[in-house]
């Protein structure tokens, strides 16, 4: 064994092929010496990559499928509209929107709500609510504000001989505004006037409105000791009932209303009061 001779191995040699031409038929040249054919490939005309085309107008920059938010406006055609839902009786309604205006309908094929594109007009079947208040129900409008009302009416009698205002006692009643506001006040006054003396002798009597601390001159009422002598032919007991209502704006706030009253000369006497306010609105 130990004279024996390694045997060595090589690798059988594999000769180089080139690649046949794709689609295309050799050009067969001219031999040199007819010892070797040498193949030239044909031709290929270059072509250009296709340009690729990108929807950015029409959706890209208007419509972000991701997102699914539209981020451009649309428009329709004079004749075009939306359409979301089916009716379908006893099931589902829908809702249209087109020039025309916007209408839904319920499962029952009421019309629910509708917006008349050409007038303006609005119907509503059900409520209107605003923030935490509803302003329109099936019976009408309603106001957590406007149209709130109140009075106060006493027929108990309250003199004075003051030169100077004084309240007069169960007539004040306060509100407040969240905005400036139309007021509608009403007052009613009935006083006497406790005279035993002659015509000569010269006096007056005064009961304004105070609204918020001030004497609003719209609302007075003033007696004196002619007009006592025009209406009364004895001179006891005079008795006067007087009433005004006027429409008053507001400012936002609180206000106080309440009646007042001085006399000169004689004693004043107040017999029946009615105070009444509603808000109307701006």
């Amino acid at each position: 064994m130990a004279d024996e001779k390694q045997k060595v191995l090589t690798p059988d040699e594999i000769p180089d092929t080139p690649f046949p031409q794709s689609g295309e038929e050799a050009n067969l040249g001219e031999s040199q010496g007819g010892k070797e054919e040498i193949y030239t490939p044909a031709t290929v005309p270059d072509t250009p990559f296709p340009k690729k085309v990108i929807a950015q107008e029409t959706v890209g920059a208007s419509l972000n499928t991701k997102s699914k938010k539209i981020l451009a406006e649309y428009s329709f055609t004079p004749s075009g509209s939306i359409k979301v839902g089916e009716l379908v009786p006893g099931e589902s309604g829908d809702l249209k929107i087109s020039p025309d205006g916007i209408v839904a309908r319920n499962k029952d094929g009421d019309t629910t709500f509708a917006i008349d594109g050409d007038t303006g007009d609005a119907t509503f079947r059900g409520n209107v609510q605003a923030k935490d208040f509803q302003v329109i129900d099936e019976n009408g409008l309603i106001s957590s504000n406007n149209f709130n009302s109140d009075s106060i009416n006493d027929f108990t009698a309250r003199t004075t001989t003051s030169g100077s205002f004084v309240d007069i006692d169960f007539t004040t009643l306060s509100f407040h505004l969240d905005r400036a506001a139309k007021v509608f006040i009403m007052v009613t006054v009935q006083a006497r006037i406790y005279d035993t003396s002659t015509d000569t002798d010269i006096w007056t009597a005064t009961i304004p409105l105070n609204i918020d601390g001030l004497n609003d001159g719209t609302f007075m009422f003033f007696i004196d000791s002619f007009m006592a002598s025009q209406y009364f032919s004895t001179y006891t007991t005079r008795i006067f009932t007087m009433s005004t209502q006027r429409i008053k704006l507001l400012d936002k706030g609180d206000h106080t209303i309440k009646l007042v009253m001085k006399t000169s000369g004689h004693t004043l006497q107040i017999i029946d009061t009615t105070v009444a306010y509603i808000i109307l609105g701006t």
